[in-house]
């Protein structure tokens, strides 16, 4: 039988990462002239 192995996330640091890199692609974006991505909630 295998033996199984956990690993411990951090989300905060996961979420933190994640932001920093859709902030740089919205920072490309906009520098190329693009739309600005935008969250928008319909009803």
């Amino acid at each position: 039988m295998e033996e199984q192995t956990y690993k411990i996330i951090d989300g905060k640091a996961v979420a933190a990462k994640i932001k920093k890199e859709i902030a740089g692609e919205v920072a490309q974006i906009k520098k190329n002239g693009g739309k600005i991505p935008h969250l928008a909630a319909i009803w």
